[in-house]
């Protein structure tokens, strides 16, 4: 070992990857000394970090019109809500065929039709009326509670869930 191994200079390198649900950062840390004997050593760090779950305006059994994609004009209601791969589950929208292997639940197998979820921003809630309408939030005061309900952009009115 020689005297000058102690002094250590380094550098590093982030690698920073974003993926739907997380954040993954790399650092690279290079660790290189004043003698030219002394090999170049590496140290990897890494660290995952979760993404915030966005809160979804649009709720389990609201009645729904996508907007966008193969079927555009469709209407529905919402069967399920995926807040954190941000997609939406509804009813008669989006059939995909899939093909099964027969098994002890169902001996037949062949070629079944299921409902696949698309991306929230895809489709608009349906008003009172039957509109599809944008959705804003509204704090109500109501005595000494302040209560935040859905607020159809369009006309104002507030949006009733039907699950309740």
């Amino acid at each position: 070992m020689f005297a000058s191994d102690t002094l250590l200079s380094h550098f590093s390198l982030f690698l920073v990857i974003y993926n739907l649900y997380s954040v993954i950062i790399i650092k690279r840390v290079f660790y290189c000394c004043t003698n030219p004997r002394t090999p170049v050593r590496e140290e990897v760090q890494i660290s995952l970090e979760k993404r915030p779950v966005m809160k979804l305006k649009i709720r389990k059994g609201d009645m729904v019109q996508v907007i966008a994609g193969g079927s555009k004009g469709k209407t529905g209601k919402v069967l399920q809500v995926m807040p954190s791969e941000m997609k939406v589950l509804i009813e008669g929208v989006n059939v995909v065929k899939r093909h099964v292997k027969p098994s002890q639940k169902n001996p037949q197998g062949g070629i079944t039709t299921k409902e696949s979820p698309i991306h929230y921003s895809n489709v608009l809630l349906l008003d009172s009326k039957g509109k599809p309408t944008r959705v804003g939030m509204k704090k109500i005061k109501d005595g000494k509670k302040t209560k935040v309900v859905r607020v159809a952009k369009t006309t104002g009115d507030e949006l009733v869930s039907a699950r309740k």
